[in-house]
């Protein structure tokens, strides 16, 4: 959904079911793509951090 949502670059989900981001993606739209899918999101699932 994200990447439909204009964050083409969004990763899978490692194992343990965890993004992890590489810098590579916009922050802007990034916090778009969110708020759009927010409504698919799991309760408690904290939000993605880029990790470089």
């Amino acid at each position: 959904m994200v990447r439909s949502n204009g964050v083409p670059s969004f990763p899978d989900p490692d194992a343990d079911g965890a993004f992890k981001l590489d810098g590579n993606v916009d922050a802007a739209q990034l916090k778009k793509a969110e708020e759009a899918c927010k409504q698919y999101q799991p309760k408690g699932v904290p939000g993605a951090t880029p990790s470089g």
